[in-house]
């Protein structure tokens, strides 16, 4: 099989995240915060955070899920055809190339799809329950031809073996990876960059699963939406699916930039998570391997949409341990937001926790 490229060009110029920077909506304060009155009102908080941490899982449980396979264009799963549209990229096999492949979107049981046919007759297919939008599948579908056709003479051979077409494509991928515990103990980042390898929370008292991740976006709420490529995920296929870290059961990833198992910040709470707009409230993070030297804090979602855009920085924390740390927070915008604990000098990142503001 001959080496394949593919370049992106208009429509799949989705899968370039563009985000523009701003500041708006973030304020720092230092002022201190008003005791609390009462044993009832510490019960009232703690059941509030009960509550709001079920509500966050039940949200990221409902984030449908796509899932990109190859298969022929006579077994797809088509209840009706809802558009043709050119898609516009440039597919190049050997000296061949050509330009604007059409894309049927259609309509499956539960679910949107959408059909890509390339130059040498495969059909790449994504699909997702409803809700799902489009351009999450052209994103997906484009995600799935760029990550995993580009190297597909010399990993599909993998396909039945997950570990295997993982370390095809990240050949720094420690090992020996025969169970899920030994998958676990390689994880070094709790934030997904391009490139590096998720393990998942899947067949756990097995062999686990593992993945490549190929796409990362901000959501607009401060969440992300992870692409991952992956084999074996459907028996002895190579597939792609796209979804927040939580809907994909991820429990952190191998980044080949650090050391197996090095060490990571983790954020396991926010509290308060619940805020109020405009008022200023001292939200405590608590988590493990907080970096006490340059901890900073970084806030995702309404205008603060690009890496960097709304920081907290190392002064205006308090109470910084590695466990623990207090963030004064004045946010001006009603919406979901998700906030994560970020050293400048080493470039770790913990995952996200949400924040409400009302």
């Amino acid at each position: 099989m001959k080496e394949t490229t593919l370049k992106c060009r208009t429509l799949i110029a989705a899968l370039v995240v563009t985000i523009v920077m701003s500041t708006a909506g973030l304020g720092i304060g230092r002022t201190s915060p008003a005791p609390a009155s009462g044993h009832a009102v510490v019960q009232s908080a703690v059941a509030q955070e009960v509550e709001a941490q079920e509500v966050e899982a039940a949200e990221d449980a409902a984030e449908p899920v796509v899932t990109t396979i190859e298969m022929a264009a006579d077994d797809l799963p088509v209840e009706a055809i809802l558009a043709e549209e050119p898609i516009g990229f440039t597919y190049v096999e050997g000296t061949e190339k050509i330009v604007g492949f059409d894309a049927t979107f259609f309509r499956t049981v539960d679910g949107i799809g959408l059909a890509v046919t390339l130059a040498n007759g495969r059909t790449i297919v994504s699909t997702a329950p409803e809700p799902a939008s489009r351009d999450r599948l052209v994103e997906t579908a484009a995600s799935f031809i760029n990550g995993s056709m580009d190297k597909v003479a010399s990993c599909e051979q993998h396909a039945c073996n997950c570990v295997l077409y993982a370390r095809c494509r990240v050949p720094s991928l420690p090992g020996p990876l025969n169970t899920h515990q030994q998958k676990l103990d390689i994880i070094n980042h709790q934030f997904p960059r391009v490139g590096s390898v998720a393990v998942h929370n899947i067949n756990t008292s097995g062999a686990g699963h593992v993945s490549v991740v190929t796409a990362v976006a901000i959501r607009t709420d401060g969440n992300l939406d992870v692409t991952v490529t992956e084999a074996n995920y459907q028996s002895c296929r190579i597939t792609s699916r796209t979804g927040t870290p939580s809907s994909l059961k991820i429990a952190g990833y191998f980044d080949p930039a650090y050391s197996s198992g090095q060490s990571h910040p983790t954020l396991g709470s926010a509290s308060p998570s619940r805020l109020t707009a405009t008022r200023q409230t001292f939200v405590t993070l608590s988590g493990t391997n907080f970096p006490t030297a340059d901890a900073q804090v970084m806030i995702f979602g309404g205008s603060c949409m690009s890496w960097g855009s709304c920081v907290v920085p190392r002064s205006s924390l308090q109470n910084v341990t590695s466990t623990r740390l207090v963030v004064p927070l004045t946010l001006n915008t009603r919406g979901t937001f998700h906030v994560y604990v970020y050293s400048p000098s080493t470039g770790k990142t913990s995952q996200g926790r949400k924040l409400t503001v009302r």
